[in-house]
């Protein structure tokens, strides 16, 4: 692959040559300026200038060439960059999806004890059926866990170099201990 692209290296190599001409053009005005010969001197520089426009229209091209051409790899990058992240974005969809279907796997069911509103949880060993609020059969239940209390902003706990737990009631406070 080739670091400029084709029109930007026609447009340079097009100025490039426009500029040899305008060149070669003022070489014979200056020879004809010496020689006192004013009609080759100013068709010579009507050559130059003629030149000289036609390098610069050239130039020209090639900037709209290379511009045109880093607009379209922008475009390609970012649609590579659009394709990764959504391919990214699907495999950890996926991941998550594994690893929820694999929560669920292990954790028991939650089971209703008979209308009385306690849920519990079915252990492994038999099935959970109820009579009278006590399990029969070869499976037993626990009760179900019941989340612990939220603490508060007053209750802090702080551990000591020993180790141990300090539980602290005051307003928040920061302190540095060196």
């Amino acid at each position: 692959m080739s670091i400029l692209p084709a029109g930007v290296m026609q447009g340079l190599m097009r100025a490039s040559s426009s500029m040899k001409m305008a060149d070669a053009s003022m070489g014979v005005y200056r020879w004809a300026k010496d020689s006192k010969q004013y009609d080759i001197m100013d068709r010579a520089a009507g050559y130059a200038s003629v030149s000289m426009k036609e390098a610069e229209a050239h130039s020209k091209e090639a900037g709209k060439a290379l511009e045109k051409d880093q607009r379209e790899k922008r475009a390609k990058e970012k649609a590579e960059r659009e394709a990764a992240l959504e391919k990214h974005r699907q495999e950890a969809a996926a991941a998550r999806e594994a690893e929820m279907r694999r929560q669920n796997a292990s954790k028991p069911e939650a089971v209703d004890n008979g209308g009385t509103g306690q849920a519990e949880q079915s252990l492994p060993g038999g099935p959970s059926s109820t009579e009278g609020g006590m399990p029969t059969g070869g499976w037993t239940t626990a009760p179900a866990v019941q989340p612990a209390a939220v603490s508060t902003a007053s209750d802090v706990k702080t551990y000591t170099p020993q180790g141990t737990v300090q539980s602290v009631s005051a307003e928040p406070s920061i302190s540095f201990r060196v």
